[in-house]
């Protein structure tokens, strides 16, 4: 018997949904497919190859997995709020995690999340603009070789105390690294012209 393949969108919009396991059958989630709903914990298995805007959006999300396989992040896929950790996979080419509209940007908000790690993959990966917008409690980033452009506000008004700036980086956007108050080192790539 073939399994689940498919999450339309607002499936479970706005639902007491507290718990779901994503069979590895599944090929696709919907916009807002489990937008506003109770989940604290996710697994995307590895044969979902896009989250979607909004896919967990409001979520109270504490913990988030991401398999090798998935190859874009749309505009408010999950909240990284509670999450401590993200760390992204090598099959990885598009993140657009906030859009400038966003509540995320409340000057109150308290993003949790303190280590963000790319794993080195092929393809080229472009962070998309305000992907780390506010992440007041980030300490640890751990850019990926593959990264080839860095967006408008990316990591702005994030607490990052290093960078190191990817060899294949051709491109960093105006204000991305604005009002990081406690930047103190950033390492560029021999040669960069």
């Amino acid at each position: 018997m073939p399994g689940v393949e498919r999450v339309e969108e607002d499936a479970f919009w706005i639902s007491p949904l507290s718990q779901v396991t994503l069979p590895p059958s599944l090929v696709y989630i919907g916009d807002y497919a489990f937008g506003s709903t109770s989940l604290a914990q996710v697994e995307i298995p590895s044969s979902v190859t896009v989250l979607p805007t909004g896919a967990f959006y409001n979520c109270p999300l504490t913990k988030i997995l991401f398999h090798e396989g998935l190859r874009e992040i749309g505009t408010e896929a999950f909240s990284a709020k509670y999450v401590d950790s993200l760390v992204f996979p090598s099959t990885l080419q598009k993140i657009d995690l906030y859009s400038i509209g966003s509540y995320y940007y409340d000057e109150n908000l308290e993003i949790q999340c303190q280590y963000v790690e790319f794993k080195n993959g092929s393809d080229p990966l472009v962070l998309e603009d305000y992907c780390f917008y506010y992440f007041r409690k980030l300490n640890t980033l751990i850019l990926s070789d593959n990264i080839v452009s860095i967006g408008r506000y990316c990591f702005a008004k994030s607490s990052i105390k290093n960078v190191v700036v990817p060899p294949r980086v051709s491109n960093i956007q105006w204000y991305c690294f604005s009002d990081c108050d406690s930047l103190q080192c950033v390492v560029f790539p021999e040669g960069l012209a």
